[in-house]
């Protein structure tokens, strides 16, 4: 069983993307779908759930490997922003949940 440590999460309680998962977020419709559904198709028009992930997962795993430069500093800068995000959400949580535990005489002051 995998853990995710809470400094891998955002303020959703998700955990940060990896490059793959990125890099698909980013280009999946327009580099990535036609491939899968190319290796879909032996399976028919509705492969079981598993076979659609796993092969989801493969071929994007697959041609992110093939990516240029460009593209894979495209994808680890999209990251860093989402951890500056996700960095600013919680600080905003953390000072929202101080105010939220004042009691009416401490806010009043």
């Amino acid at each position: 069983m995998m853990t995710t440590s809470k400094s891998q999460k955002g303020k959703s309680g998700r955990r940060s993307l990896h490059e793959v998962e990125k890099y698909s977020k980013l280009y999946y419709k327009e580099r990535v779908q036609s491939t899968v559904l190319e290796d879909l198709a032996p399976f028919g028009s509705k492969p079981p759930q598993s076979i659609v992930l796993d092969t989801i997962k493969r071929v994007t795993k697959e041609i992110y490997e093939t990516e240029d430069d460009e593209t894979k500093a495209i994808v680890k800068a999209a990251l860093a922003a989402d951890l500056v995000a996700a960095a600013a959400a919680a600080e905003e949580d953390k000072e929202n949940e101080d105010v939220d535990s004042l009691t009416p005489t401490q806010m009043q002051e």
